[in-house]
Order: structure tokens, then sequence, then C-alpha cells
């Protein structure tokens, strides 16, 4: 009796080794996607068929995911439907109110919403069916790409209309629609033979019109014949049209600077003042911004005047004490190197500050070159006309040295009045010529009669080197020297000649500018190159991969001397 305890716990052990569970193991992960049974299935592809519920029963239990995003039902219906399950059967359920075209074939398709409940295989289902007395069959495929990028843009409506009114696209549903996927391509299948406008858009509200105000918009200015004679095919680039330009914010808080905040970054805006004694100012356009820096020690408001089109916008700015000063009551620099920032050829050492610039001292300035103790003086400093807050500073250098530039307390004067308190230094290295190229493009494929822009420079960033080219069909463009490292020319077909891209407009019928992009480069130390260039807006495939062991093809080259 005395062991009876070690039976109880070995007959305790036991029954907990038989009750712990232990994952299956073997079989195969289910792969068949649920297969449609015909009993209990509405029968697809009917003619002069107006539902009211369609029934799709498959052999297995189903899940529903992400209805709202995969199921597509063009032309689109005026009211949601009710889409559920019921045990096996996937049931589509028109609302009351809806009106189906005549003479239509309407398209279902529920892309990757009908799944198997344990594996998540899609069924893919697509369902057909026509009001009139045949099934469409014609199908129309589209391209769409963001117009700036030239890159594809997915889940964006291609739309086609049968109403051939300009204004379809704020006021009425697509007769056929159809969305992109990942590669920007899309297809709309039972499209039947007629004329039709088309349109691509970036639907954000899914109401299919053209009524957001960040919604993208692309559009053929011709109408589209559909036929069975051959395949209809769409090019569409997407932009976002610029609102009306006018002031959204203005701020005249601080002394010293009224800020205007714009719909669009500012082109050439005109801004005026009024004729105040004392009153200086300074206009510098910052982003979406003008910053208008101003000098005023009079005890009256004065005004600034934005001149639009159609009105006159005035800006009352009061008095304000110089305790407010923008950005504070001391010049300071906005922000120094923290490495060595290199210099090529006679470019200046720069230096930004909080506040526009009235003088720079060369007497206050010092350079000095590798170890050498003694400073040298600037050749020349000056204040940036392009940027009232930057100090450019000039000085004789050699290639391959190291220099320090120092700014002295006092080295830098603001319209304020304020100058520099501190001793300002940044470090810099003079390329020296054998690790520079020499690069020239030579530019063909242009129209004589258009105006082009090229920016070449780093992809992403502002262009070292901006040329404008008019009425030439081909060019030769001289870069200055240049870093041995990948460069990326884009260019713009000017239409409008204002000098930049400029976006399109739909009711004026205006499409966004193309742009042409090409990599050049990596180029290579001490060497000059020829980069032919063929500029051509049509649409071109990726180029194929080059091997490693294989040099990417450029133009012809030459060793520099």
């Amino acid at each position: 009796m005395q062991h009876w305890w070690i039976l109880v716990l070995g007959s305790a052990w036991l029954l907990q080794a038989c009750a712990t569970p232990v994952a299956p193991t073997g079989g195969d992960r289910d792969t068949t996607p649920p297969v449609l049974q015909t009993e209990g299935t509405t029968a697809n592809e009917q003619t002069n068929f107006k539902p009211t519920q369609i029934l799709l029963s498959y052999d297995e239990w189903l899940q529903l995911k992400d209805l709202t995003k995969e199921v597509i039902v063009s032309p689109p219906l005026a009211y949601r439907p009710t889409i559920d399950l019921r045990k096996k059967t996937v049931r589509f359920t028109f609302d009351e109110r809806e009106v189906l075209r005549d003479s239509a074939t309407y398209t279902i398709n529920f892309g990757d919403a009908v799944q198997d409940l344990n594996e998540g295989n899609s069924a893919a289902a697509r369902f057909v069916f026509a009001t009139g007395p045949f099934i469409d069959s014609l199908v129309v495929t589209a391209s769409v790409v963001d117009a700036l990028t030239e890159k594809p843009v997915e889940n964006a409506l291609v739309l086609l209309y049968e109403d051939l009114r300009d204004s379809v696209v704020y006021d009425a549903l697509p007769f056929y629609f159809a969305k992109t996927d990942k590669q920007g391509q899309a297809t709309i299948r039972n499209v039947r033979k007629g004329v039709y406008r088309a349109a691509a858009l970036t639907d954000g509200n899914q109401n299919y019109r053209l009524d957001g105000s960040k919604e993208q918009i692309g559009f053929l200015a011709e109408l589209v014949p559909v036929s069975d004679s051959g395949k209809t095919a769409l090019n569409l680039r997407l932009f976002l049209e610029d609102p009306p330009q006018r002031i959204v914010q203005k701020n005249t808080k601080a002394y010293g600077l009224v800020n205007l905040t714009f719909a669009n970054p500012p082109r050439n805006e005109a801004i005026t003042v009024s004729e105040t004694p004392g009153l200086r100012t300074f206009e510098e356009a910052v982003k979406d911004s003008i910053y208008l820096w101003y000098t005023y020690e009079g005890s009256d408001d004065w005004y600034a005047y934005y001149e639009r089109p159609d009105r006159v916008d005035t800006i009352r700015v009061p008095p304000r004490a110089k305790a407010t000063t923008a950005f504070g009551r001391r010049l300071t620099v906005r922000e120094l190197a923290r490495k060595t920032v290199p210099l090529i050829g006679e470019t200046a050492a720069t230096f930004d500050f909080s506040h526009p610039l009235l003088a720079v001292s060369a007497d206050s300035i010092q350079i000095f070159r590798d170890s050498l103790p003694e400073p040298s003086a600037p050749t020349q400093v000056v204040v940036d006309t392009n940027a009232l807050r930057r100090a450019a500073v000039y000085f004789a250098r050699r290639g391959g040295s190291t220099y320090r530039v120092r700014l002295l307390p006092g080295a830098v004067t603001d319209i304020f009045g304020y100058a520099n308190s501190d001793t300002l230094e940044q470090t810099y290295r003079a390329i020296p010529a054998d690790e520079l190229s020499a690069l020239q493009l030579a530019v063909t494929g242009m129209d004589a009669t258009r105006q082009y822009v090229f920016r070449f420079g780093f992809a992403k960033k502002e262009p070292i080197e901006t040329f404008v080219v008019n009425g030439q069909s081909s060019a030769t463009l001289d870069l200055p020297p240049l870093r041995a490292e990948t460069y990326e020319l884009e260019v713009i077909e000017d239409i409008n000649r204002d000098g930049r891209w400029s976006t399109g407009n739909y009711l004026e019928g205006r499409q966004p500018e193309r742009t042409f992009t090409q990599s050049i480069g990596p180029l290579r130390e001490s060497w000059e190159q020829v980069e032919a260039i063929e500029v051509s807006f049509e649409r071109r495939a990726a180029p194929a991969a080059v091997p490693p062991s294989m040099p990417a093809p450029t133009g012809p080259k030459r060793r520099r001397n």
C-alpha cells in the first residue's frame, strides 16, 4: 500500500501522453481551386437575360475576400449589388432599384474574391450575359502610364463611353471599363461594335467619375472606333491637372517675411507692393511658396498685390515688432556639410543662411590649403542672385588639394543688419582633371518646329546643367567636366515654350508634355566620351539586361591626354 502513489502518478502520466495533441504529418497542400458545378449554377452567356440574382455553386466550402476591390461589373451598375455565401454557393443579387441597359453585354469578373475555405485557392470566376439577342465579343486593350515618370499605373480605370460629349467623364458612367494590372495593362472584353470616347482615371472615391482633387486623368482627343476588322489598342498617359493658380495661404505674423503659399509652384507670378516710404522687399521662390522678405520700420500698414488674369489679390501687412523677426533675431547658417565637399572646375564654395544676405566681406574669409598654416584670400565673394540666402566664395585652387574655407564672425550681413557671430568652416577638395570625364551629347530625332528642354544630372535631383534647344532637328551639347559616375538625361518636349514640364488639361484638350529619359554612364576617369542620343517619345520596351561580363554599350570614346 505504501507504493500506491506510484501507480497513481504513472496512470496520470499515461493519460496526459495520450491526450497531448500532435500535429498531423504527411499530405500535400491542396492547390486545386474550387470547381464550378452545373447544378445550382445560373447558366453563363445567356442572351435576352435580365436577372435579379446570379448563383455560382462550387464543389467545396468557400470564403469571400476583398469584394470591393476584386469584383468588377462592366458596364458599371448604378447601385452596389449584394454578394454573399449560402453554403457552397455564391449569390450575386442586384439592387432592386437597378435597371440594366438594353441590348448590352454585361461581364461580372470576380477576380480573386471567391476562394476555397482552407487554402485560399481562387476560383477566378467570370460571368457573362446579354440583355439583348447576342453576346458582344470584341476586345479593347489599353496601356496606362504616368505622364511624368512613364511608369505603369496599377488599378487605374480604363473607360469607354458611348456618350461622346466632352464632359462625359464628369457626369456619366462609362459603358465599359476595366482595371489595369501591375504592368499598367487592361483588357475590356465583350465590347460591341461602335465609336467610343476613351479615358483613364485613378478613381479615388470609386464613383467612376472625375471629381476628386487628387484624381489623375488620361484621355484620347480622337474618338475610338471599335470593329471586328482589327485590334483596338489604346495608350493613355495619366496626369494630375493643375488647379487654378491662387494663394491658398498667407502668413504675415513674423517681421521681415510675408509667406505666400500657392496652389501650384510659382511660375513667374507677378507680386508688387505698395509705394511705402522706407519699405524694401526681396523676393525668393521656395517650393510652392513665394517668400517676400522685407525691411520696414514704419507704423502704417503696407500692401502686397498678386495679379491674377481675372483679378488682383491684396495682402495687408501690418507693422510687426523686430522681436518677431522670421527665423530668429540672429543670422545663422542653415547647415554645414559634415563631409568633404567636392569642387569641380571654378565652382564656388557656398554657405546658406537663415535670412537673405546684404553683403559678404572678403576680408573676413580665410582659405587654408592642405596643412599649410597661412591662409590665402578669396578671389571673389558674392551673394548668389538666384538664392538670396547663399554666400558664394571663389578662390584659386590646385587639383587634388583639400581646402578649409573659414568665415570669421561678421563675414556676412543680412538685410536686417545681423551678422554671423560664430566662425563657420567647411572642407572642400578640388577634384583633379585626371579624375574627371569629358562628355559631349550628340542629339538627333528632334522636330525643328518645336522647343526642347534638356535636363542633365542625377535622377530625382536638381539638374547639373539645363539646355534649351529651339528650331533644330539635331544639336551638340558640351557638358562641363564631370565625375566618373552614372547620370541621367531628361528631355521635355516643351510645347508651350515655358522652359519646364507642363501638365495637361482635359477640357482644354491639352495633353501633358511628353518626356524622354536616358541613362548615361558610368563615365570613366580621364576619358572623353561622345554619347549619341536619339530623342523618341514613343513608348519603349525595357532594355534587355546586359550580362555582367559585357560592358554597357556607349558612344565613341578616346582617352584624354
